[in-house]
């Protein structure tokens, strides 16, 4: 992958400019068709979003409405089994001797209060009371129509409730939605039924007035189940149709195909029975619209585009023209005409950043002429002598050869401490000034240590300072950058030495775990400020002296081996600070 891209953003290195530009362009324009077809989405989902919150919060209401009167409708039964007048002609019933005449008179008297409470409640068929001597209705025609056999099915069921109110929603398609309940009297602790009473609801009309105010729309579907078992719907759906909606519909809204046309579905729960519903909305309209205003954005969109691309090809052209000009200026100067060139544009009264450019050229061209007529020889003759009086300053070899008659002067007059200084001053001349290499061993590095330590003993008295070496045999031969070890051991000296009059114990040893190198520099009487590195990197402490050294080390051990190593400064105990040199074992040096 890196490589295609390698190889792509090459060849568009090497486009001239007017193809540079284009591309750009037409990058830009693929860039704004694209998130403009995002937009669209986002724009499509959002309101989508938008007709949920309003569906649903008028779904809530309706709902609601429905909810209300389901629950009027109980207070209703509640009200019919408690009136005076019902009740006592049923007791009456039970309680006196039979008689025709009596049973019709009461029969007129629970007629009549029945109809008064049909009247009440739009959504009721009708209102049935009945006990073992009679039947009273408030609507016969719409009572007699529905079968024997559902009623009786109805009151069983009435009598698991014990005078509670019961909803049998088993006929609710056809015959539509029951209130069942028994009119009990309680005698000598014995509970006794008086009668039953069932009110018959039309499930059309309660879905159409909990809608009608909130979602007139004569295309609206509903369907009313509870535990995935079907209740209701409305008659515009099919059986099949409400199972597949059941199982289709897997979040609080969607949309759905349904023979040819878009419904948005959106479902929610009846609180007081605890039923669910699902809501359809014809989508196809609002579909189509929403795709025209998407189209016809999306045409003018792709308008701009092409008139962009047209105009921004245009205009580069002419662009780029002012380039080539400056181009062939410099071709012409390349080639050894250094004079200024006639071109057919103008740009003297110009003051554009390619006006600019020409102008600063045309004054370079004067400037370089001037140069080479005046200056030229007289330049390179005074800079050649520089060169050669810079090269002639500084001769290592001479200082080498200084410090070895220095050394031999000194043993000649016995002067050993003299000679054993000089040594060892060589040997880190040396060393600081080789360009050779830039990995030794660690052996080498330890000899450049050595050199250092035996100066600074013959500095601070050698019983003052005492430096050991603790490392493996299988350690030395292992590479390390170039004078790696010493900075640190400086920095052990110079801090301890600083803060202590006893003796200062310089230690350095060393481990292998996993193949990594660990090398710890310790030294007692100084200790290192917490997080010290950090803060030399980012200048909260001000680097000077070996605080440069301390980053030096720690950028060439991450430059050459990589950023999971370096150096690490930490204090073991109270009186001891140490610091750690990680990298991993190599051997080419």
């Amino acid at each position: 992958m890196n490589k295609i891209y390698s190889k792509l953003y090459n060849s568009f290195l090497n486009f001239n400019l007017q193809k540079k530009i284009i591309s750009i362009t037409i990058f830009v324009a693929f860039l704004t068709l694209t998130a403009s077809l995002l937009s669209f989405s986002v724009v499509q989902k959002a309101n989508s979003r938008l007709l949920y919150k309003s569906l649903a919060g008028s779904l809530n209401s309706s709902a609601e409405n429905i909810s209300d009167t389901l629950k009027n409708l109980e207070a209703l039964s509640k009200t019919i089994i408690s009136n005076k007048y019902i009740r006592s002609g049923l007791i009456s019933l039970v309680d006196e001797a039979y008689s025709p005449i009596h049973v019709k008179n009461v029969t007129n008297t629970i007629n009549q209060q029945l109809t008064e409470a049909h009247k009440s409640i739009a959504e009721i068929n009708y209102i049935t009371l009945k006990n073992p001597y009679t039947v009273s209705t408030s609507y016969e025609p719409a009572s007699s129509r529905i079968n024997y056999e559902i009623t009786n099915s109805v009151i069983e069921k009435s009598e698991k409730n014990a005078g509670y109110p019961s909803w049998v929603t088993d006929y609710c398609n056809t015959d539509g939605l029951f209130l069942v309940r028994n009119c009990i009297r309680i005698q000598t602790l014995n509970q006794e039924n008086l009668g039953t009473l069932i009110i018959n609801v039309n499930m059309d009309k309660l879905i159409q007035n909990s809608t009608d105010s909130i979602l007139y729309n004569e295309n609206v579907r509903y369907i009313v189940y509870q535990d995935n078992q079907l209740l209701y719907h409305t008659k515009n759906l099919s059986n099949d149709e409400t199972l597949f909606l059941q199982k289709k519909l897997d979040a609080d809204y969607k949309i759905i195909r349904l023979k040819h046309s878009d419904f948005f579905c959106v479902k929610g729960q009846i609180k007081s029975t605890g039923w669910n519903y699902i809501c359809l909305v014809p989508y196809t309209e609002i579909s189509q619209q929403l795709t025209l205003a998407v189209f016809t954005a999306f045409l003018f969109i792709l308008f701009s585009v092409f008139l962009s691309l047209y105009l921004a090809s245009k205009y580069v052209k002419r662009i780029t023209a002012d380039f080539n000009v400056l181009m062939d200026k410099m071709k012409s100067f390349g080639s050894g005409n250094y004079n200024e060139e006639n071109v057919n544009f103008d740009y003297s009264t110009r003051k554009d950043e390619i006006a600019i450019l020409h102008h600063h050229f045309d004054d370079m061209t004067i400037q370089i002429n001037n140069l080479i007529r005046e200056n030229y020889l007289n330049e390179l003759l005074k800079k050649d002598a520089q060169l050669r009086s810079l090269q002639s300053q500084v001769n290592p070899h001479f200082l080498y050869n200084a410090l070895d008659s220095i050394n031999w002067r000194a043993k000649a007059i016995g002067a050993n401490i003299i000679s054993s200084m000089i040594e060892a001053l060589g040997i880190l001349l040396r060393a600081s000034m080789s360009q050779q290499k830039n990995l030794i061993s660690i052996k080498e590095d330890l000899d450049i240590v050595h050199s250092y330590v035996t100066i600074q003993k013959i500095r601070f008295d050698e019983e003052r300072l005492c430096y050991k070496e603790s490392l493996p045999e299988d350690i030395f031969t292992a590479s390390i950058p170039k004078m790696s070890i010493q900075p640190l051991v400086d920095n052990a000296i110079n801090y301890a030495m600083e803060y202590i009059i006893d003796q200062c114990i310089i230690e350095v040893s060393g481990f292998i775990k996993n193949d990594i190198i660990h090398i710890l520099i310790t030294n007692n009487g100084s200790q290192f400020e917490d997080d010290l590195l950090d803060k030399l990197r980012n200048g909260t402490v001000k680097a000077h002296g070996i605080g440069i050294g301390l980053l030096n080390i720690d950028q060439r051990i991450k430059l050459i081996f990589g950023n999971d190593f370096g150096l690490s400064l930490y204090n073991p105990d109270d009186d001891h600070a140490t610091a750690e040199l990680i990298f991993p074992r190599r051997t080419e040096c």
